[in-house]
């Protein structure tokens, strides 16, 4: 994260992203609820933790599909509703709402000529098999799909051991013969994910956490109200479940080393468009 710029007007361009969000969601009649470090913003901080600018929101697949086909007529013009159909060379399985008129970008996407603005980021959460067999495939073949995405990725400059960048590219490397073109990877692992028709398990498949992310769909609901900063936002009905489920002892902070934010950014300019760094995908 770039030392220099402001947070604090990082904070409020995501906070107007996401009170978009909100209305749109409200308008439509949509469930959505905060999930990861913003639902835990909301319960311990009733906003922003305060050394990270995340803002995550998760939808239940058909809010989610609703939402990405009515959402562009509700947008402001300088929003820009990014998913792996809308923006081409954008390497994931969900959405983000980016204000264009902003620099964001993140080192890991820094050669994917995509729209590099401030973001929130908006999940589909699907369902997860019970039955141990049938979880079992499902994680191997979302593992397969998952590393072959990633290979778009520039993770040269991502703390990683060494060995680690040489199994994931070596193992990425052997994928693109399998998976050649990205756009099939992509769709096969959103087939994957709607694949789940059990309604028990709930999670997001694209979260940091992984099956610690994995929660009893009731835990969920329709959602209780919490604040977030200025806003009232949804989270999950059992969020203290949820959360410790998680992370533990979530109210506990962690080490003064630890309270940083992950993003890992070559530029941010909160004042120029993206557009203002790049050339056909390269940053000038």
């Amino acid at each position: 994260m770039n030392k220099d710029i402001n947070i604090s007007k990082l904070k409020q361009i995501e906070l107007a992203i996401l009170e978009q969000f909100i209305n749109i969601c409200n308008k439509e009649n949509l469930q959505y609820y905060v999930i990861g470090g913003t639902l835990l913003g909301a319960v311990r901080h009733k906003g922003f933790i305060p050394w990270d600018d995340d803002i995550d929101v998760g939808m239940p697949r058909e809010d989610y599909k609703k939402f990405l086909k009515i959402a562009p007529k509700y947008l402001p013009k300088e929003y820009f509703l990014q998913t792996h159909i809308t923006d081409k060379e954008y390497p994931a399985n969900f959405a983000k709402i980016r204000n264009s008129n902003t620099t964001f970008i993140e080192t890991s996407l820094n050669k994917c000529n995509i729209n590099h603005g401030v973001y929130i980021d908006v999940f589909p959460l699907d369902y997860y098999p019970t039955n141990k067999i049938k979880s079992f495939l499902f994680d191997i073949y979302n593992k397969v799909l998952s590393f072959r995405i990633s290979a778009v990725f520039n993770l040269e400059n991502i703390h990683y051991p060494l060995y680690k960048k040489i199994i994931r590219k070596t193992i990425s490397s052997l994928l693109k013969v399998i998976y050649p073109n990205i756009h099939s990877a992509l769709k096969k692992r959103d087939n994957l994910f709607k694949s789940v028709k059990e309604r028990n398990l709930i999670t997001n498949h694209c979260g940091a956490w992984g099956k610690k992310e994995i929660a009893p769909i009731e835990w969920f609901g329709k959602g209780t109200e919490l604040y977030f900063e200025n806003l009232t936002v949804k989270a999950p009905k059992e969020y203290d479940k949820y959360l410790t489920h998680i992370y533990g002892d979530y109210m506990k902070f962690p080490p003064k080393e630890k309270q940083v934010s992950h993003h890992y950014t070559d530029i941010i300019d909160l004042e120029k468009p993206y557009t203002e760094y790049i050339n056909k995908g390269n940053i000038k």
